[in-house]
């Protein structure tokens, strides 16, 4: 199984196993992907969003169109996606997907999640395509690929995350969400374990990361909220964080530790909304 498969599956197993469901990868076709013992043979029309069933919970525009062409990361995307009240559509490179989105009946999605290596039409062309059209040129776009690192891609006007694989499931939900916004019906406000935290240049503000290399931060507070020698912990690098479920009042229970599963240095309530949650 490749790495970045393999990645995204353990995460979104663990995922599933917390909330008592199960993984299976042969996702019906009317949930918005393609399992591979039905996968559609070149020239077929990809299906069109109008078709695809909505949750019930679901708002009309959260429709996500994943252009992937590894068809079990295709359908580990969707399935991810479904589970957290999107209404995922697969398609294997950028040609099926313009050939979607130039439907003037279908309403356009509210997120692109793009691979750069496809077949027919790769990812920067199928960018390049996007930008030339006004109608899509603002659709926010997730770059998934080993040829980027995580980043904010700033040169357009269309909001574009970058985002390396391999990945686990809860960046790639975070990275969705930071797009999209928050949306009524969204997936439930999750717990985070295990965040790297980083004292600031200026030592004004601690950001919280899902991981040491992440340049997008899940949350950031003041410094000044936390004790003058929890500052000098967190400077050092070694502290790991936290951030439960909200409670009374929108509040998180945020817990500090000297490494992760070390002791604990602090443990507070903050008021504390990760993006794409309503």
């Amino acid at each position: 199984m490749p790495g970045h498969l393999s990645a995204l599956l353990s995460t979104l197993t663990e995922r599933l196993s917390r909330s008592g469901g199960e993984l299976h990868l042969a996702v019906e076709e009317e949930a918005g992907t393609f399992p591979r013992e039905r996968r559609r043979t070149a020239g077929t029309a990809p299906p069109p969003l109008t078709e695809r069933r909505r949750s019930s919970s679901s708002p009309p525009d959260a429709c996500a169109l994943v252009v992937e062409d590894d068809p079990h990361l295709n359908e580990a995307i969707c399935f991810l996606l479904k589970s957290d009240g999107f209404r995922p559509v697969g398609v294997f490179n950028g040609a099926e997907a313009l050939e979607i989105l130039h439907r003037k009946a279908d309403p356009l999605p509210a997120v692109i999640l793009a691979d750069l290596a496809m077949p027919v039409m790769n990812g920067w062309e199928f960018r390049a395509r996007l930008e030339a059209e006004g109608r899509l040129s603002r659709i926010p776009l997730l770059v998934l690929s080993t040829f980027v690192d995580n980043d904010v891609n700033t040169s357009g006007d269309r909001p574009e995350l970058q985002l390396a694989k391999p990945f686990g499931a809860e960046m790639l939900l975070l990275c969705v969400n930071r797009l999209v916004g928050a949306r009524s019906g969204s997936g439930r406000a999750r717990l985070f374990e295990n965040l790297a935290c980083r004292l600031s240049a200026d030592h004004a503000n601690v950001s919280f990361l899902l991981d040491e290399e992440d340049k997008l931060p899940l949350f950031c507070l003041q410094a000044s909220r936390f004790e003058a020698r929890i500052v000098r912990e967190i400077s050092s690098g070694s502290v790991r964080a936290s951030l439960g479920a909200p409670e009374a009042g929108g509040f998180r229970r945020l817990v500090l530790s000297r490494t992760w599963g070390g002791a604990q240095i602090s443990s507070t309530l903050e008021r504390v909304r990760v993006d794409g949650e309503a």
